[in-house]
């Protein structure tokens, strides 16, 4: 293991790929968040591989959350932001849309896409947040980067380095010619009253109506894997690879889970490969995927990282993976088991397609305990279709249950219970349910509170119902959902202070039980998957049924594949 090296913002770090030889074209990679959390992101710094690999550009990186000087500065070299030709925000969490303008407004850029000019930086966006409905972050972006980026986004930084020095019109219109690049400036768009959209088509010929989202067969070829040996990040010296992209289980809220379908697995093979690498850095390695346990060579994978001397750990896994080997190996580090039950109730489980019961989820908490595990966490959600009283109350009692078995095994464990307002996304069989109202949401996540808090051994953590109302404005908003980041940023970031006085169109997204015979702001975003499908699983969820997993090739359920 080399030694490592102070960063420009003066952290400890090494780069772990060999270095681009520099380029004509300048990008500063922007994390939303802070340095430790941006590191701890797979994504991001496989977006950072992206670009330094790429011909002509020069990558950097940035990251918004961090306000230590007026200015914002990268990391590597300590350059303003503003001195780049490009800056890319990577985008997976609605609400760090406000950071993005922060930081442009640290920068001195004009915040809305229209006001720059000349050579200024070009402003570009990606992410699952970016990908499920682009339309809010329409007036500050120049170019969107739909779907995978390991593809479009090379082929994107080509054109921007053909025509350095080009009119920003010019590039931005070629830009858009590249399959998965969106740039909301060519589309005229108008609006009636509410959520109504009157009109929406593109300003000049050869502009595509519809933008697809990019996804590749074959992960193998682009194989995700730190890159950097970053410390001082939240997960310190461990090392992620991605092993599974998208999940077929088919959890009818869950964004991920449709859209970056279809599932699929890295070959043995080729993380056979990786693993030898990182073994080299990090003792620890973190397996990246929706649903780690649904790779079918899972058992093989954990005796290959064993066998070249790390631990292994895993994000939240599914009760029905939870093997003895599985188990075993997630206590072995991080001594913390994290499982999504959702509901409390058997009943709300069927609504959203999770095939488990509480026998199962307490039983699982029970043998966890036995293999050391010193911290469960268990996910929750309210405010989902056809929630009642007693599914709310039900979320206590699993709590409870789970508290009372475990620790009949080991008597210090820790049991923390998450709670998450229902956010309804676009591309999810649940994009057109309304949320529920605030009040709704406030007394039930004061409801389940109240319970948990009397249980010994258990703490709960509750999300904001206001913050989540915020992300559910931007989740379904069309361009107008913008105003309410810009009121946000000029509130000095106060979510709560934004959300006041919403206009009518704002309780719409929120409230308005949509319908397919109007077009949403993020119908037209080709995401493969059919909107009368999603409908359809709306209504098959409603009636409690549960659905087949997805299982690609053979599978037809969504037509993503077709």
């Amino acid at each position: 293991m080399g030694p490592s090296r102070k960063s420009g913002g003066g952290f400890s770090e090494r780069l772990l790929v060999p270095r681009s030889g520099g380029g004509a074209l300048g990008v500063a990679l922007v994390h939303p968040s802070t340095y430790s959390i941006g590191m701890s992101s797979l994504g991001y710094q496989a977006v950072f591989r992206i670009l330094n690999d790429t011909p002509g550009v020069w990558v950097e990186r940035a990251f918004a959350g961090s306000r230590e000087e007026k200015k914002p500065r990268t990391i590597e070299s300590g350059r303003h932001v503003a001195d780049f030709d490009i800056i890319a925000f990577s985008l997976s969490y609605e609400p760090d849309s406000v950071k993005m303008l922060r930081l442009l407004r640290d920068c001195g850029i004009p915040i809305e896409a229209r006001k720059r000019h000349g050579s200024e930086p070009f402003v570009i966006a990606g992410g699952i947040a970016a990908t499920l409905n682009p339309e809010p972050y329409a007036d500050f972006v120049d170019l969107l980067v739909i779907g995978e980026a390991e593809e479009s986004l090379p082929e994107l930084m080509k054109v921007l380095i053909e025509l350095r020095g080009a009119s920003r019109t010019r590039v931005i219109t070629e830009a858009a010619k590249v399959p998965g690049v969106y740039a909301p400036r060519l589309y005229e768009v108008e609006y009636g009253d509410g959520i109504v959209i009157k009109k929406r088509e593109p300003k000049f010929e050869g502009i595509p109506e519809r933008v697809g989202r990019r996804w590749m067969k074959d992960i193998d070829l682009y194989p995700a894997r730190s890159v950097l040996f970053a410390p001082q990040s939240d997960f310190g010296a461990m090392g992620l690879v991605e092993i599974s992209r998208g999940c077929g289980r088919g959890c009818r809220f869950c964004a991920a889970g449709h859209i970056m379908r279809p599932p699929r697995h890295r070959s043995l093979k080729s993380l056979e490969d990786d693993i030898k690498l990182l073994s080299k850095d990090f003792d620890c390695l973190g397996l990246v995927a929706s649903s780690a346990t649904d790779h079918p060579k899972i058992n093989e994978l954990i005796e290959m990282v064993r066998k070249n001397g790390m631990a292994v750990s895993f994000a939240s896994l599914p009760i029905d993976g939870l093997s003895e080997k599985i188990l075993e190996a997630a206590a072995e580090r991080s001594k913390t088991l994290t499982i999504a039950p959702e509901t409390g109730t058997d009943r709300l489980r069927r609504v959203v397609n999770k095939d488990i019961t509480n026998e199962e989820i307490v039983d699982a908490a029970k043998r966890a305990a036995g293999k050391g595990i010193k911290r469960i966490k268990l996910y929750f959600l309210v405010g989902l279709p056809t929630e009642s009283g007693e599914d709310v109350a039900a979320i206590g009692d699993l709590v409870r249950l789970v508290a009372e078995a475990a620790r009949k095994v080991k008597k210090n464990i820790e049991i923390v219970a998450s709670v998450a307002p229902f956010v309804p996304k676009a591309n999810t069989p649940f994009e057109l349910h309304p949320m529920d109202e605030f009040r709704v949401i406030e007394a039930r996540i004061a409801e389940i509170t109240g319970i948990v808090r009397k249980i010994t051994g258990a703490v709960v953590r509750a999300e904001s119902p206001v913050e989540a109302m915020f992300q559910g404005i931007l989740s379904r908003g069309d361009r107008r959902a913008g105003r309410l980041i810009r009121k946000a940023l000029d509130e000095g970031g106060s979510v709560r202070r934004a959300m006041h006085d919403l206009p009518e169109w704002a309780v719409q997204t929120l409230r308005a039980r949509r319908t397919l015979d109007q077009p949403t702001p993020w119908s037209f975003i080709d995401s493969g998957l059919s909107p009368a499908g999603l409908l359809e699983e709306y209504h098959v969820g409603l009636l409690g049924r549960l659905s087949p997993r997805c299982k690609p090739p053979k599978c037809r359920l969504c037509n993503v594949c077709t």
